[in-house]
């Protein structure tokens, strides 16, 4: 979908309420990326563009869901989204870094009247997916012996490597036998 300052422009000037905004899409390969995006169903962005002293805002929610990897265990899981999406567009070349400039902007630039929004709604379904995503918060994980799902039960594999550098410590733990 393609957003035009100069026909937002006129519709404020105009004094016509915000373009609303209705914008279904499927994700790029781009948001596979990651090995734990295993598949992202077609996402969709609710919301309304609107002008205002020179700057274009895009508001609402975008909504998709995703079947992931937890990082712990390797169950696949699904997961419903919901984005709230604020950003601001302005036209014209890209002004000096951050640090040369008194206050810090949180604005796009772009410099043509026109621009495409599918790239910058796929940028927030990126980083709305999680680091290390998690079936649930106390996933137990995988047994570092035999593989097994610790979250389905306990495999009855006993663990008892230390650390070599602990060992010392252990000695103190266990009194000694008498001869």
């Amino acid at each position: 979908m393609r957003i035009s300052f100069s026909e937002l422009r006129e519709r404020a000037l105009e004094g016509r309420p915000p373009l609303e905004l209705y914008v279904p899409f499927s994700p790029s390969e781009r948001v596979y990326a990651r090995p734990e995006v295993r598949e992202v169903t077609p996402a969709h962005f609710d919301g309304f563009a609107w002008w205002e002293d020179g700057t274009v805002f895009v508001a609402g929610t975008l909504a998709f869901a995703a079947r992931l990897a937890c990082v712990r265990c390797l169950s696949e899981f699904e997961q419903s989204f919901r984005v709230t999406v604020d950003e601001a567009f302005r036209r014209g070349a890209a002004p000096p870094p951050a640090e040369e400039r008194p206050v810090r902007e949180i604005v796009e630039w772009v410099e043509e009247d026109a621009f495409d929004l599918l790239p910058h709604l796929e940028d927030w379904l990126i980083i709305s997916l999680p680091d290390r995503p998690l079936c649930r918060e106390d996933c137990k994980g995988l047994c570092s012996v035999c593989g097994k799902n610790l979250n389905e039960g306990p495999c009855g594999c006993k663990v008892e490597a230390v650390d070599p550098r602990l060992e010392a410590l252990r000695a103190l733990l266990i009194p000694e036998e008498s001869d």
